[in-house]
């Protein structure tokens, strides 16, 4: 898909860390971890692709070190449909379970998901934990 540059926060979140030497060759979706997360809806899709269109992408795209996507799958398509270069950072895991918490995690933080949809989402950490 896309070649990725790794990118660096002031400050990453545990238990992952930002890989520094390490570069994906191929970003691609991991269905199981798309579909952790309900998806957006049409009209939140078209507000996202305008506010990157017009200016650029803030937030980069989170892959770990085999190229999956964790966050950021409605960025990339964004990114692609507008044929703009995305902006990616690398973590590292301890695990698989560490992967899955986090992608529920930080769209629980940054996600506008109705009650019921919150609530939901909060339960798919029960089994990982």
């Amino acid at each position: 898909m896309t070649q990725t540059s790794n990118t660096k926060r002031s400050e990453p979140r545990d238990p992952a860390h930002l890989v520094g030497s390490t570069t994906v060759k191929k970003v691609h979706i991991n269905k199981e971890y798309a579909n952790l997360v309900p998806p957006m809806t049409k009209e939140v899709f078209e507000s996202l692709m305008s506010s990157i269109r017009e200016s650029g992408q803030h937030e980069p795209i989170t892959v770990n070190d085999k190229g999956e996507v964790l966050d950021g799958h409605n960025r990339l398509k964004v990114c692609e449909k507008l044929k703009l270069e995305p902006l990616f950072e690398v973590k590292e895991f301890e695990n698989l379970s560490q992967e899955k918490l986090y992608i529920i995690d930080v769209n629980l933080q940054r996600r506008q998901l109705t009650d019921a949809q919150r609530v939901q989402l909060s339960l798919k950490k029960k089994p990982i934990l």
